[in-house]
């Protein structure tokens, strides 16, 4: 629940807030368009260091927030890669001796977790600016925009709330079991690990119940209303999100232009 409002905040405190939304929606979605299209190491690294220095600097995100953010994803990324070096290909490119084993390793696998690697760290880079830089509320404005089903925002727009309602519930009652020894050994951890998931379940129903009630005393009709200022969209913007790609597409292609 904190990481969750920690980052809400972010997205309404952030340099970018006043952009428009759309505009930012587009420019992400470029970006990662352009990582996955083109295979190549380069550009997704001038992306990623691009994006990081347009969050941290232009919307000004605090450092140790967004590293502690792009951390997960990344190290996951390079254990993946050393799976992936280990256990995929036909071809030994050298192995490692470790007492009375040897231990192969695939260049094929290394290529293929290389490759990876920094693909998810460009991706990630841009979903986090997204993510930081624009509301939640803003997000569901878009997807309204691009004439989504309305049920299908609305039940999105529960769901994503509701996520973090319930797992605040289940901190709140697993601290309360540990403050009375509940996990004090296997036995009593897997008797309250059950009455936590059947106290989850009626929890999840009672709140579905009031909040229903409490929207139909506010005159629900069937439809979530959603307001909010729009900011224009001026040309120039446009242009610049292009000649940005494009930059960094050319800048990318050098090294295989020049081989």
């Amino acid at each position: 629940m904190v990481q969750k409002l920690l980052i809400d905040d972010i997205a309404h405190s952030n340099g970018l807030y006043h952009i428009n939304p759309q505009l930012k929606v587009i420019f992400s979605m470029i970006s990662l368009f352009v990582v996955l299209l083109f295979n190549s190491p380069t550009i997704c690294i001038l992306m990623a260091i691009s994006m990081i220095i347009l969050t941290i600097f232009k919307a000004k995100v605090p450092k140790g927030i967004y590293f502690k953010l792009l951390s997960i994803p990344v190290l996951f990324g390079i254990f993946s890669l050393v799976f992936m070096t280990l256990l995929f290909g036909t071809d030994v490119w050298f192995s490692i001796n470790v007492g009375n084993f040897s231990i192969p390793l695939y260049y094929e696998g290394f290529n293929l977790g290389y490759h990876a690697l920094f693909r998810m760290f460009a991706g990630v880079s841009c979903t986090l600016f997204l993510a930081l830089t624009t509301p939640i509320t803003q997000l569901f404005t878009v997807l309204k925009d691009l004439k989504i089903p309305q049920s299908v925002i609305e039940i999105t727009m529960l769901i994503y709330r509701y996520i973090f309602i319930l797992i605040d519930e289940a901190l709140m009652i697993e601290n309360a079991q540990k403050t009375r020894f509940g996990y004090s050994g296997f036995k009593n951890s897997y008797k309250s690990m059950g009455i936590l998931a059947g106290v989850m379940l009626l929890r999840s129903l009672d709140k579905g119940d009031n909040l229903y009630t409490t929207m139909c005393a506010r005159g629900y009709d069937g439809n979530i209303h959603h307001f909010g200022e729009k900011q224009s969209i001026a040309k120039s913007q446009i242009f610049g999100i292009f000649l940005f790609e494009g930059i960094i597409i050319l800048l990318g292609l050098i090294p295989t232009l020049i081989y």
